[in-house]
């Protein structure tokens, strides 16, 4: 199990677990880089987490080489970036529980299939300079 939180690090799995104060999932589904598969975009806002709940079965970094891929790892940031090949529906996204606060109800949701999620901005550190959208999807 590892844990991150600042750039870059990024985390891959068959399933993931999100939490944050503010998911929102983005616009049409886009093509993921050379395989043509398609995934769904999501953005995780404020106190943004994330962790493997179900490993790759092949244990291997398919979209950054600093991608933690064993079972618990998570990273955590204020801003997160991932996608998963199973569309997240409005309905898929708990309010209440994890992510809690005095003053927010927090948000929470699993996502499944080709799953990665990334820290954009980390508590310490800079920004990625490239956004991975940039680079991973067309």
């Amino acid at each position: 199990m590892c844990k991150a939180n600042q750039t870059p690090a990024a985390i891959e799995g068959s399933e993931l677990s999100v939490t944050g104060q503010d998911i929102k999932t983005h616009g049409p589904p886009k093509k993921l880089g050379d395989s043509g598969e398609i995934v769904f975009q999501l953005t995780v806002y404020k106190r943004g987490e994330s962790a493997i709940l179900k490993e790759n079965s092949s244990k291997r970094s398919r979209f950054r080489e600093y991608s933690f891929l064993d079972k618990s790892s998570e990273i955590s940031a204020p801003l997160l970036w991932g996608f998963s090949s199973n569309p997240l529906g409005i309905d898929d996204i708990e309010v209440g529980g994890r992510g809690r606060t005095s003053s927010h109800p927090g948000q929470s949701a699993t996502i499944v299939g080709t799953c990665f999620m990334e820290i954009i901005k980390g508590w310490r550190g800079n920004s990625l300079l490239t956004h991975p959208k940039e680079t991973l999807l067309r």
